[in-house]
């Protein structure tokens, strides 16, 4: 079961001495006109989503537009998410993949730690490593999965949201890839269909150069040698 969340916070803790500042909400990307209505900056400047297939996987998934990964550091990823002046000491300074495997053994701050656990940069880290050890690494492994609940409610959402493009996609492109039965052309296809043999005969003295086109009255050419 995801970790319960903590607003208590310990006493000083081991791993630092340097005080931890109070998480401030991320500052919002500049959306450029700022004469124009909020709804309206936002759709003209949002990216175009992803294309989202049933073979993607559950990580590029969930990682999708953040820097984390499992080889960031600890302390990289605590200044990018959680505190940016945090300083934290060489032998606690783990990957986030060693961090997810025992949490508590590298941060004893119950602060600081509960801000990492509920932070979604580290939810999705965490659930992306728990479903590829389930085997469940693509979206169409995800949909099949029948244990959804072990994961946060946020990774189960995105992934939710991701396989319904990706059905939605695989739909369009069966429906783009049916046959269309061909047209005939008149004129065209008969001449293919009914086609006939005919040949060049010599000795007739009276044709030019004393040769004439034969028509066959059969689709098989005549044996005109031995």
């Amino acid at each position: 079961m995801p970790p319960k969340r903590t607003r208590a916070r310990a006493a000083e803790s081991p791993v630092t001495d340097v005080p931890l500042p109070p998480r401030h909400a991320r500052a919002e990307p500049d959306s450029g006109d700022s004469t124009a209505p909020p709804a309206q900056r936002r759709r003209v400047e949002a990216p175009a989503g992803p294309q989202w297939a049933l073979i993607s996987t559950v990580e590029e998934v969930l990682l999708e537009g953040l820097d984390a990964t499992r080889q960031m550091t600890l302390s990289d990823f605590i200044r990018r998410y959680v505190a940016p002046n945090f300083v934290l000491d060489e032998e606690h300074n783990v990957m986030m993949g060693v961090l997810a495997r025992r949490p508590e053994h590298y941060i004893r701050d119950e602060w600081l730690l509960g801000e990492i656990l509920n932070s979604p940069e580290y939810q999705f880290l965490f659930d992306a490593r728990r479903l590829m050890e389930l085997d469940v690494g693509n979206l169409q492994r995800w949909g099949d999965f029948e244990h959804k609940e072990i994961v946060f409610p946020i990774t189960r959402t995105k992934l939710n949201n991701a396989l319904a493009a990706a059905q939605a996609n695989e739909r369009a492109r069966q429906e783009a890839a049916v046959t269309v039965a061909p047209v005939p052309v008149e004129g065209v296809y008969d001449s293919v269909f009914n086609a006939k043999w005919g040949y060049v005969e010599s000795g007739h003295a009276a044709e030019p150069l004393g040769m004439r086109v034969v028509e066959a009255n059969s689709s098989e050419p005549r044996t005109a040698w031995s």
